[in-house]
């Protein structure tokens, strides 16, 4: 006999056996069925891969009493059945795309197929491309890029041939980071394990790369983006697998007869890897990320992914940094693109961190000379001079801008934990004093969004940022899934970036094309000076780089207000500079008033409506070229009498210089800003006599 105890024990044996050998037993029914209705094209490797990688993913999309139905509609469409729009179905492969055909199903309102999931409805809208209207600024022809340079640092901080993109439909920029993967024996790319203790997820993790990659061709083949914005680590471990120091002819003569490893790397895990309807042609501006330099060395073959520049028609990367300009002359808008090498942020002591130090101990027997570090001890001093060179570089291009938008790519996200957090207050000093728009990193391998609300921002930077560190070159930070909660869907992905005049609208995709986080970006005005908002006087709202109270040579400055009766309610309000001394005092004599912002202008101060009592009439009809009136019986309308008060005063001489500045009559308009300080100066001193007391008693009590 057996005893109960004994019993007991042999079941709890039995019964997690029992489940594993039911789970294979299903996998198997799964995978007999794919080998039956495989087409001929695929082999019994691909579909196992493709459909049956989990036995969750062949239960629920294939096995399950659910899906039976829709199965089988799906499997006669698939296997090229009569459908009523056969193009809808064409280029969609049964086995690596079952959700895609199911979801065809359900729009189609086929009986018996549910939604797939984690996958939803998307639905896009699509804009024509007409020709332009007469008038419209069209793009001039580029010109050719700058030849082969001798030394791969001849070019660092060129501005690269123009881009200019024309039409009325919306414009898509992709955006990655972290993608090139590892190529084994048999061809196969996979990622770079970096588990940090987790477990490996089949299916994601051993085809991360591939599956964002399908996402991004996919979606490009109907947003048709622009250019992609490539954020480092394009190649893992070490970047290409050759040594730094080879001329950059001999590179671009190895490219472009398929010779060496990088020959053989980039067209492998890029070239080909990216290669689908609307991606293909698009420009991939690059920049260079810790493991293009070797992950903890120097010493890898950067240099030879400058050059090959001049031996792929997509491939963009002059420089360790550089700038380019893209203009949208159909919109009337352009943008700045600077691209940054960040990499100091990974450089410390020889002796510390060896594992992610570019310039550890591994480094000392070896050297990037000509133009590289000599030593490890010099790889220290070589990238602080790098980032030095860098700053000085980008202050000057910031301050020439005239772009609607201002846009970083870098590698290193701009925060405080890396080895140089000097960084992110470099970041900060630049971005309040010049206005930059959006940072696009990478580096930490997973996606997120940091708006101008996230404390990250606020607190640090200034700039939101992105992190788009899970192009699938390397396993994720953390483990990865198709579903809809929690960060397993934000592990592997890329981001669509919508721009605009108005605003940047950031959307990223995990690699089962689910959409995932989002967010807005609108322009941030340029200038910043310390202003003091203690007493009213000194604050007045305005509209930087525009046409508003604050004059041309005035900076703008911002801060946080919260109401006396109402404290919860603090917003940001954008502040003029004091402004300059009075001019001599003209005839005119008011009362004083005191001036107040108005109420309906809005918190980024913008400024409000000119009453209609208040508009000038259009006179150009009255006078001839020179000025005069005409002669030609022209209805003119009667002079307006200009107000007494100085705010009314001051919203007119506004309107007076939009007008000039529409007639492009700039001597009138100098002296009407002249006459814009003189009312300024006036509300300055009624202001002040009005608000003495309040500013001395708040005096009093901040001493106190």
């Amino acid at each position: 006999s057996i005893s109960p105890l004994f019993r007991m024990i042999l079941w709890a044996m039995a019964m997690p056996a029992a489940l594993l050998f039911a789970a294979l037993l299903n996998a198997r029914l799964c995978r007999s069925e794919g080998t039956r209705t495989s087409r001929p094209s695929h082999t019994q490797a691909e579909v196992e891969a493709a459909e049956c990688e989990t036995v969750r993913k062949c239960a629920w999309s294939r096995c399950s009493g659910e899906n039976h139905e829709c199965f089988k509609a799906v499997e006669w469409i698939a296997t090229r059945g009569l459908v009523e729009k056969p193009e809808e179905y064409e280029g969609l492969s049964l086995w690596s795309a079952f959700e895609d055909f199911q979801m065809h199903v359900y729009v189609e309102g086929k009986r018996g197929c549910p939604l797939p999931c984690p996958k939803e409805i998307e639905t896009t809208t699509t804009t024509t491309t007409m020709p332009p209207p007469p008038g419209t600024p069209g793009c001039p022809r580029r010109p050719p890029i700058p030849e082969l340079p001798a030394g791969a640092l001849d070019l660092n901080g060129i501005s690269w041939p123009e881009l200019c993109f024309t039409g009325f439909e919306e414009e898509h920029v992709f955006i990655i980071g972290d993608w090139g993967g590892l190529r084994s024996w048999n061809g196969h790319i996979r990622p770079a394990p970096n588990l940090k203790g987790r477990a490996f997820a089949w299916g994601i993790d051993s085809r991360a790369q591939h599956l964002v990659a399908e996402q991004m061709i996919k979606r490009a083949n109907f947003t048709r983006p622009r250019y992609v914005l490539n954020a480092g680590d394009n190649l893992y471990w070490e970047g290409i697998t050759e040594k730094c120091g080879q001329p950059m002819n001999l590179s671009v003569f190895k490219f472009r007869n398929g010779w060496g490893a990088g020959s053989s790397q980039l067209y492998h895990i890029f070239e080909k890897m990216y290669e689908g309807p609307g991606l293909t042609g698009a420009p991939w501006l690059s920049c260079l990320g810790n493991h293009d330099y070797g992950g903890f060395k120097f010493d890898r073959a950067w240099d030879q992914q400058i050059a090959y520049t001049w031996a792929s028609d997509r491939w963009i990367m002059p420089g360790q940094y550089f700038h380019q300009h893209v203009k949208y002359p159909t919109k009337g808008f352009s943008i700045d693109i600077y691209m940054i090498d960040t990499n100091n942020q990974d450089t410390t002591h020889p002796f510390h961190d060896p594992k992610h130090n570019i310039c550890s101990r591994r480094n000392h027997w070896t050297n990037c000379l000509p133009f590289g570090p000599s030593n490890d001890w010099d790889c220290i001093t070589w990238f602080r001079k790098l980032w030095k060179d860098q700053l000085a570089w980008l202050e000057r291009m910031l301050e020439a801008s005239t772009a609607d938008w201002q846009i970083v790519v870098t590698h290193f996200p701009p925060e405080t934990w890396t080895h140089y957090g000097q960084n992110v207050w470099d970041w900060r000093r630049l971005g309040d004093k010049y206005g930059i728009d959006l940072i696009v990193a990478a580096h930490r391998h997973d996606q997120e969004v940091r708006p101008a609300h996230d404390h990250l921002v606020k607190w640090k930077s200034h700039i939101p940022y992105i992190v788009s560190g899970g192009g699938g070159g390397v396993t994720s930070e953390r483990y990865p899934t198709n579903g809809k909660w929690g960060s397993g869907p934000d592990q592997y992905g890329f981001y669509d970036m919508i721009v605009a005049k108005e605003k940047l609208t950031v959307v990223g995709y995990n690699q089962a094309g689910a959409r995932r986080r989002d967010m807005t970006v609108l322009p941030r005005p340029r200038a910043c000076t310390v202003s003091n908002v203690s007493v009213a006087s000194d604050f007045y709202p305005c509209l930087c780089g525009g046409l508003s109270i604050c004059v041309e040579g005035e900076n703008c400055t911002s801060a946080w207000v919260r109401p006396k009766w109402r404290r919860w309610k603090a917003h940001q309000v954008w502040s003029c500079q004091r402004p300059p001394p009075p001019l001599p005092p003209t005839e005119t004599t008011t009362e004083a008033t005191t001036t107040v912002p108005p109420e309906n202008a809005t918190d980024e101060g913008l400024q409000p409506p000119v009453p209609e009592e208040l508009r000038i009439p259009d006179t150009a009809s009255c006078l001839d070229e020179s000025g005069d009136a005409s002669d030609e019986d022209a209805e003119c309308p009667e002079e307006v009498e200009e107000p007494g008060n100085p705010g009314e005063r001051l919203l007119l001489t506004r309107r007076h210089i939009v007008e000039e500045e529409a007639r492009g009559q700039a001597g009138r308009r100098d002296e009407l800003l002249a006459q814009l300080r003189g009312i300024e100066a006036e509300l300055l001193r009624n202001t002040q006599e009005a608000t003495a007391p309040q500013a001395s008693e708040a005096t009093r009590r901040r001493e106190v």
